[in-house]
């Protein structure tokens, strides 16, 4: 009994074979948070790395739209900045990351290349 008390169970949107499933999920009184994973679901439309392709954005907001309207039931992705965080909470996300490990590879072999720039050079 403990353990079901303590456990929850979360869902990733990532591919735009479950689109038409989000309500359905969303209302599922036994998942208490969805996330949408931006990277997949862009590769799953065909658009990475477009986040801001329109696809993407309608699922983001139909999962916003699905979660806000279901009771007890928390919602969020990855944010890639601090102003895309505040959008994300302005639509109502209640579970916002950031630091992917994509992202702190990148910038670290950033990072790697220009410390030794000087070998180009």
């Amino acid at each position: 009994r403990h353990v079901n008390e303590e456990t929850f169970l979360c869902v990733h949107i990532e591919y735009k074979e479950v689109v038409n499933d989000i309500e359905e999920i969303a209302e599922n009184g036994g998942i208490a948070l969805i996330i949408v994973g931006p990277g997949d679901l862009c590769h799953s439309y065909g658009v990475f790395p477009q986040y801001d392709h329109p696809a993407v954005q309608e699922v983001i907001q139909r999962v916003a739209n699905a979660a806000n309207g279901a009771k007890d039931k928390w919602w969020g992705m990855p944010a890639d900045s601090a102003e895309h965080a505040q959008k994300l909470f302005d639509l109502g996300a209640r579970f916002v990351t950031y630091g992917a490990d994509i992202i702190v590879l990148l910038e670290g072999f950033k990072n790697i290349k220009e410390q030794f720039s000087f070998f180009t050079d």
